[in-house]
């Protein structure tokens, strides 16, 4: 099982206040954590925390040895995005100044949809990246339910994918592209702390989504899920799911303290999660179970 480590990605949005408050030893203490843990791999961008997600990253991790590092550019800080070549190329300077580094191991096209017709020319410079060595590869963070014309170029995708949601991995998987699997936890959804009466703190971003008519349907769902699978807590049947499916190469765990870390191990360490409760998951999205919410999550 220790072997799942390699697929575990650290990711730190949770940790960079827009899901409410967080001091900054837990975000030191989280990652940490995880390095002493031997997980290697960390994603941000630089809207997360409007700069504040890869500035911290960046002095937590200075001087560690054989990490990989994974941000995007498009999606700038204080809800800016630009995807002209000269926005990109000065936004990738200044992650690459905000972390410190001189290489990162992925860069992703941050979850584009109208704003880019072609994506010729944006590959084009990620190529040049490559070549000039700033980079390992590049990929595209997808935007949730948006139809790309061609996104085949890209070495690789990341795209939201759990319990609740397949529908981009069913379209994208098996396509000779690496996968990665965000959002396990639907942010926070899959947590198993989701009641009728949740309420979020005013900075949360899901404080202006997640909250009556689309609040039952979504508890309705898990209740579909618990039932058909009763074996295993929510969160950790959301968690296996990912880490023990073939088609997915990367998994990015939003944590927002140190014993998240902990949760992540213990299910790499406990039984395997085995193909027939893969396949049934699998068939609750493909006989829409959540029809009694047609917001999805």
């Amino acid at each position: 099982m220790i072997s799942k480590i390699s697929k575990i990605i650290v990711g730190v949005w949770p940790l960079s206040g827009d899901f409410g408050p967080v001091m900054p030893s837990d975000y030191e203490r989280s990652v940490n954590r995880a390095l002493d843990l031997g997980i290697k791999s960390f994603d941000t961008a630089p809207n997360y925390g409007n700069g504040y997600s890869e500035s911290a990253l960046g002095l937590i991790l200075q001087g560690v040895k054989n990490i990989n590092i994974n941000t995007k550019f498009g999606s700038l800080p204080f809800g800016v995005k630009k995807f002209g070549i000269d926005d990109l190329k000065k936004s990738f300077e200044n992650s690459l100044k905000r972390l410190r580094v001189d290489k990162l191991n992925y860069i992703f096209l941050h979850n584009p949809r109208n704003e880019v017709k072609d994506f010729e020319e944006i590959i084009n410079f990620m190529e040049l990246l490559k070549s000039d060595n700033l980079i390992n590869n590049y990929g595209i963070s997808v935007a949730k339910d948006f139809n790309y014309h061609d996104i085949s170029k890209f070495s690789g995708i990341q795209l939201d994918c759990n319990l609740l949601y397949l529908k981009d991995f069913n379209k994208y998987a098996g396509k000779n592209q690496e996968i990665f699997a965000r959002s396990p936890l639907a942010s926070g959804i899959l947590s198993g702390k989701l009641k009728s009466n949740t309420k979020f703190h005013k900075s949360d971003y899901r404080s202006g989504w997640l909250d009556g008519t689309r609040l039952d349907g979504i508890l309705n769902r898990l209740n579909v899920i618990k039932e058909n699978i009763p074996h295993l807590t929510l969160p950790s049947l959301a968690r296996k799911f990912l880490l023990f499916n073939n088609k997915i190469d990367w998994v990015i765990f939003g944590v927002k303290k140190a014993s998240h870390i902990n949760d992540i191990m213990d299910d790499i360490n406990s039984k395997e999660l085995d193909n027939s409760t893969i396949e049934k998951i699998i068939q609750l999205e493909n006989n829409n179970f959540y029809q009694a919410d047609n917001k999805g999550f």
